[in-house]
């Protein structure tokens, strides 16, 4: 994602600035418009996409680890997952089917939108975050992944001077959703909403290369995992549950298998690794959200109306 340096110097509130989503080439951009306008930012119709496909994938994944399953086939649906999101304009038989066992369309829905919102949040904090503030996000990385230096050991000044600005406008991002009324209502999901989009710049990198790894942008899985313990941070802070709703319990599982997701879909679990390894992962994620958030209530139910439309009907 593209940020624009030259409208960050001026413009301080989020007012001022376009926000939308375009068939742009980029996954999301943020420049200023003609004439010396306010500048815009937008998110992609592709992005939006990848993030509905790799919803659905994530719902089948969800799925298909609480049956009983070979890991041989464990592994063979990933391989259907990288069909899926080619470039194919219909999907597999085979693979619609899953993806209709296990079909949830409202987490879907939400979630996606929960991407999108981050994503735009993202691209605003290169539009309206001042030099002063993104400096001091950058402070936080380190203490979050304390092994950076050696993940970009080779890369020039320049580079990882780019790369630490982008993350600090990922943990902006995080700030700027918190701050906003979607902060209040299902904080998991908009945790996941993040997560989501930062798989799929993966797999953009992946598919496209357009996402990969560059001199303006580090590593996608990075960012994954960096925001990732950002968001633990958020969920361990009482203050972010004293104008939030605690999450249920179901939520709380939800979002400890966004990290076993992102392992499985970038091949962690081979064959070489004997066992339900995935499982390890999930549990050691799943204790560290335990003990972090001060407290887990009830789940909210929603409802989807015949227009689409989503509402909370009440707490579980």
């Amino acid at each position: 994602m593209v940020g624009s340096e030259s409208t960050s110097k001026d413009v301080q509130t989020s007012l001022s600035v376009f926000a939308g989503v375009s068939n742009s080439d980029d996954l999301g951009s943020t420049d200023g418009l003609r004439n010396g306008g306010p500048p815009y930012v937008d998110v992609s119709t592709r992005l939006v996409r990848y993030c509905q496909q790799l919803a659905d994938v994530y719902l089948a994944f969800w799925g298909l680890t609480q049956q009983p399953i070979s890991h041989e086939s464990f592994l063979g649906f990933r391989a259907a997952l990288f069909q899926y999101l080619g470039p194919r304009e219909d999907t597999p038989l085979q693979l619609q089917e899953i993806f209709d066992a296990y079909a949830d369309p409202i987490f879907k829905t939400r979630v996606v939108h929960a991407a999108t919102r981050w994503a735009i949040a993202h691209e605003m904090a290169h539009a309206v975050a001042t030099r002063p503030v993104r400096k001091r996000y950058e402070a936080l990385i380190r203490p979050l992944w304390p092994t950076l230096d050696e993940e970009w050991r080779g890369a020039s000044a320049a580079a990882r001077t780019s790369y630490q600005d982008e993350i600090a406008c990922d943990l902006l991002a995080v700030d700027f959703v918190l701050d906003s009324p979607f902060g209040r209502d299902d904080v998991m999901t908009q945790a996941g909403g993040s997560l989501l989009v930062l798989m799929a710049t993966i797999w953009d990198g992946w598919l496209t290369d357009a996402s990969a790894t560059s001199m303006s942008h580090p590593s996608p899985t990075l960012r994954f995992h960096i925001v990732s313990q950002y968001w633990l941070t958020k969920f361990a802070d009482r203050s972010t549950w004293e104008s939030a709703q605690a999450p249920g319990p179901l939520a709380v599982l939800d979002h400890a298998m966004w990290t076993v997701f992102e392992r499985w879909s970038a091949g962690e679990y081979g064959l070489a690794r004997s066992g339900d390894v995935w499982r390890d992962d999930y549990f050691a994620k799943l204790d560290e959200l335990v003990e972090a958030i001060p407290s887990v209530t009830a789940d909210t139910i929603y409802a989807m109306h015949s227009d689409g439309g989503i509402s909370r009907v009440q707490n579980r």
